[in-house]
């Protein structure tokens, strides 16, 4: 495990850039159908921009999981499609699992901010009904989690509305426990995808990490540790998106001269 770096391979280094391979990675699995979801969210998001019926979107979501989910899976179990099932492209893109139609479902609630629609019914609440109703739908997201639904990616579009709604009556009862949720939101994405280099890959990060064998200090230490690999890189992005700018208003005044 420790040694996948140890040979650098153009060749490699291009197909995990691309998400085509996940070799430096292996808990990279998901990489492909984040891709997937990113291309296909966006091609989603403008064939139904002139779209503005929050019901016929969600409906259009839960038609194209039925799709995703059911449909396609099964047509290439037929005889005439049985070639499909080895072909990259049509399994990476268009039969990705449902955790891209719950990217989907999500570019619907970020549309029509489904989330203050949640808040300003619950708003006439009292603060006690907020937290117990907060409370029961974060018990009931987790114990259908485990106990009902068999195939757990497959309720994706239901179990997460459920509990994202509980969390948000929450935090919205503690306003210093919502900022510093949302500074870990403006850096989740970073540290999702990098803690595993951290705690499996990158060894002397490991040994950090791992080494008071208490699960609680080492989840801290992961996480204090991504927080500022996060930091780090968005300040890395943001010199990149400086220097992008600066090269085009020059490249700009070039041309006007």
């Amino acid at each position: 495990m420790w040694n996948r770096f140890a040979r650098f391979s153009f060749d490699k280094f291009i197909q995990n850039l691309t998400g085509y391979a996940a070799t430096y990675n292996g808990e990279w699995w998901f990489i492909r159908a984040f891709i997937a979801a990113i291309l296909l969210g966006t091609i989603y998001y403008y064939l139904t921009e002139k779209i503005h019926i929050v019901y016929v979107e969600t409906g259009l979501v839960l038609f194209i999981s039925v799709i995703t989910v059911k449909f396609l899976p099964a047509l290439i179990k037929l005889d005439t499609f049985s070639s499909l099932a080895s072909s990259y492209l049509w399994t990476q893109l268009f039969m990705p699992d449902t955790f891209v139609c719950a990217y989907l479902f999500g570019i619907v609630f970020g549309k029509y901010d489904i989330f203050a629609s949640i808040r300003s019914l619950f708003s006439s609440y009292s603060s006690i009904n907020r937290a117990l109703i907060g409370l029961m739908l974060i018990v009931s997201a987790f114990y259908f989690q485990e106990k009902v639904f068999s195939n757990l990616s497959d309720m994706m579009l239901i179990i997460t509305p459920v509990f994202m709604t509980g969390c948000i009556l929450l935090l919205d009862l503690c306003k210093p426990l919502c900022k510093v949720m949302q500074f870990f939101g403006g850096l989740s994405t970073n540290m999702w995808l990098t803690h595993t280099f951290f705690c499996y890959y990158f060894y002397p990060f490991a040994i950090v990490i791992f080494w008071s064998r208490n699960p609680i200090v080492a989840y801290l230490t992961l996480l204090a540790i991504t927080v500022f690999a996060s930091v780090f890189l968005d300040k890395f992005y943001f010199s990149i998106e400086k220097l992008g700018v600066k090269l085009r208003k020059k490249i700009k005044g070039i041309k006007n001269r």
